[in-house]
């Protein structure tokens, strides 16, 4: 799907993930070089419940309806910016999504740090849960890995 917003407002969305993807690899880097891998599990798991779990269940209980549609919509909305895509399967209870193009990948490339990055994509199964945990998620490709896309499916 292509939304259309103008260069300045795109740019503006790039320079936020910049700072915030360089912001969360020198804490990580920080955090793993005094306290280990352990350390950074704890952080890890910190940031899941606080950007994915908690706010994502709090929209499965305010949205009128927590099915797959309102959360594939919630999904595009989020990635305008950052993102191309397009959806490859409408159905009312599956939807499948192709993303051609990942700027958080970009971005987390350019640092190195693709292993951080990748809790980008971690978070995926995560908000699906909490926004309604009879939602499910399968993906097989992620542009952070290197393949040529995002194949993200999510069903009940």
């Amino acid at each position: 799907m292509k939304v259309s917003i103008d260069e300045f407002t795109k740019r503006k969305i790039q320079e936020q993930a910049n700072f915030f993807a360089k912001s969360l690899v020198a804490i990580v880097r920080a955090v793993k070089k005094h306290y280990g891998e352990e350390g950074v599990d704890i952080i890890k798991e910190a940031w899941m419940e606080e950007l994915y779990r908690k706010p994502w269940k709090k929209i499965g209980k305010k949205v009128k309806r927590n099915d797959v549609q309102t959360l594939a919509r919630l999904v595009e909305e989020a990635c305008i910016g950052t993102h191309e895509w397009e959806r490859i399967i409408d159905e009312p209870n599956r939807v499948g999504f192709k993303f051609t193009k990942c700027y958080w990948a970009e971005v987390f490339k350019e640092l190195g740090a693709t292993d951080i990055g990748k809790w980008l994509c971690d978070s995926d199964p995560v908000y699906c849960k909490a926004f309604n945990p009879k939602i499910k998620f399968r993906r097989t490709k992620t542009l952070m890995s290197g393949d040529d896309c995002c194949d993200h499916v999510f069903y009940v």
